[in-house]
């Protein structure tokens, strides 16, 4: 079994250790070992930007290096230390004591020097395991059925054996990582094995902004990695695809992405993707992506506006059915409001409905249709109820307000509604 061999190699190496060291060096590396392991998590997030900078792109090892390397550099300091403590006390035996003494010392040193160095490879060992416990995780989730790198499975076998050897008792309670690292594990590994939630994903109220991100959107519409995720290659395989390339090495990029994912709630993320509810969000009705309501909002200027004509009813119905068909709205959970079409401000539809002009389509037959952009922008606030939102566009400022009842957003600006229901 890989953890026995690993326990072996460490005892041999390190107990040999102990008998060349001697005790006094082995017990205070093995002070050290024990420090090491308790700053390895809290200091660890003051490596993890270093991570970035030397060029590790893969996510795993801007977590996982982090603590290993804080565990390293103490014991490290703490080797040095015990070398200067021991060339201190060996000079004093051997030049102000007597002989005797000094070969008494010599030998009590070294033959104690081998259980604390045992003593200090199981520490070794149990933060090895933990580390490779917490690892391995993650990487037993995105095991492919097919072929995997000679590391993964090295990581998933010795996971495996920590836990049948019972070692795993110890190495959970000395976790190295972060709880976030094992919530985005479970995340990671439910996407991995559904890749048709990546899109139930976007849809998440905290990172609606991603769908609206280049490089994002560059991604999902890649072939490649549409064949790959569906198919569950390795998940190495995935992370060497150009696209995916592209996202890790642009430190812009990677920057949003981070931005974006660091305030989620990871279990709410988790409850979503599997249930399609956020318990978080979901009592904020307005929340979501929401699309135009064509008939939905001329019934309901219908009902605000009783003295309507057929003939402005119809043209309304004219404007919004061939002008308004893209129009869509996002409200994210940071109050704002972003109108998507191909209009470009918020119409008043006194103007439309007296003007005796043709209302052109958004696209002729034959001609190239026009892709929605950003209209215009703005806030939304609970008011009891109701939502007050308010748009700023090319034509000054619009307020008014907002109900959300059967699945429809009602937005009206004095007599002028816009009704949208949920994509």
């Amino acid at each position: 079994m890989t953890i026995w061999l690993l326990a072996f190699l460490l005892l041999s190496a390190v107990g040999s250790s102990g008998l060349q060291q001697g005790a006094l060096r082995m017990l205070i590396t093995f002070f050290g070992a024990i420090v090491a392991t308790f700053l390895a998590v809290p200091l660890s997030p003051h490596i993890s930007p270093l991570i970035a900078m030397i060029g590790f792109e893969n996510p795993l090892w801007v977590v996982v290096l982090p603590p290993l390397i804080v565990f390293v550099a103490i014991s490290l300091v703490v080797t040095s230390i015990a070398q200067v403590v021991h060339l201190k006390i060996s000079v004093l035996f051997k030049y102000r004591r007597k002989e005797a003494e000094y070969f008494r010392w010599e030998r009590m040193n070294s033959r104690v020097g081998i259980p604390i160095g045992l003593l200090t490879a199981m520490l070794y060992l149990i933060f090895i395991g933990a580390l490779v416990n917490a690892t391995g995780y993650l990487t037993a989730q995105v095991e492919s059925k097919g072929e995997n790198p000679v590391w993964l499975k090295l990581v998933n076998r010795m996971r495996a054996d920590i836990h049948s050897t019972g070692l795993v008792r110890f190495s959970a309670a000395m976790n190295p990582l972060p709880p976030s690292f094992f919530d985005a594990a479970d995340l990671i590994g439910l996407v991995y094995h559904n890749p048709e939630l990546i899109s139930r994903a976007l849809d998440y109220p905290a990172l609606m902004q991603l769908a609206d991100n280049k490089e994002v959107q560059g991604l999902l519409a890649d072939p490649q990695f549409i064949q790959a995720s569906t198919n569950q290659v390795s998940i190495v395989e995935i992370m060497a695809l150009p696209k995916v390339q592209g996202i890790l090495t642009n430190a812009e990029t990677m920057g949003q992405l981070r931005a974006q994912f660091e305030p989620v709630d990871t279990k709410d993320l988790h409850e979503f993707l599997k249930t399609g509810k956020s318990p978080k969000f979901d009592p904020e009705l307005i929340l979501g992506r929401w699309q135009i309501d064509a008939a939905g909002t001329i019934s309901q200027y219908r009902k605000l506006n009783g003295s309507a004509t057929i003939a402005e009813l119809g043209r309304l119905k004219a404007y919004v059915v061939r002008r308004l068909p893209d129009l869509t709205l996002a409200a994210t959970p940071d109050n704002r409001l972003v109108l998507k079409g191909t209009q470009p401000n918020i119409p008043a539809y006194a103007p439309i409905i007296t003007s005796k002009g043709i209302i052109p389509a958004i696209a002729a037959p034959g001609t190239p249709k026009a892709q929605p952009k950003v209209a215009v922008q703005g806030t939304w606030a609970r008011a009891g109820d109701k939502y007050q939102v308010k748009f700023q566009g090319d034509k000054g400022e619009r307020s008014g307000d907002a109900t959300v009842e059967n699945g429809k957003l009602v937005i009206v600006f004095n007599k002028d509604p816009l009704v949208f229901e949920r994509e």
